[in-house]
């Protein structure tokens, strides 16, 4: 499960995905700071150890981590679109916040309802999927994807 989150998502969702018995291995968060380690020290003790990219959504990072990755539900931020090229499920995190609509709800029961929802979907049906992998050119070279690490071209820092 590969989660797109800002980092109170992260505090909140990633526990919620662990009580479903799904397993985060990665989490991309749009904002980090230092605020929130004593949470997230209590949420790596309670739900294991995941790798988090913190970056604003680049499409071109989360596509290279989502394909490295290959999680069974690839789950993103509707805001930046979420039809990646792949045969396996993929959902969005959240609704957008003007969809009044009770199947997306966001909080208390209800959006824990629309949530799990979201996830059956993602599961029951990859045709849409299928039919963007088949049918479209990839956006990106293969290099790209090849590249062992989305931020190759920064200069690491030693």
């Amino acid at each position: 499960m590969l989660g797109a989150l800002g980092q109170g998502r992260l505090l909140a969702q990633v526990p919620y995905f662990d009580e479903l018995g799904l397993k985060s291995s990665a989490a991309m968060c749009q904002d980090f700071d230092n605020l929130i380690l004593k949470d997230l020290e209590k949420l790596l003790a309670q739900t294991g150890d995941f790798d988090i990219l913190v970056n604003t959504f680049q499409a071109a990072e989360q596509t290279h981590i989502t394909n490295r990755r290959n999680p069974d539900i690839a789950m993103t931020c509707p805001f930046q679109g979420g039809a990646f090229k792949r045969d396996k499920g993929v959902t969005r995190v959240h609704a957008l916040r003007s969809d009044p609509h009770p199947w997306s709800a966001q909080s208390g029961y209800t959006g824990a309802i629309a949530f799990g929802n979201f996830l059956l979907q993602s599961l029951k049906s990859h045709s849409y999927q299928r039919t963007m992998l088949q049918k479209t050119r990839s956006t990106y070279k293969d290099w790209w994807y090849k590249q062992p690490n989305s931020l190759y071209y920064l200069e690491s820092e030693d």
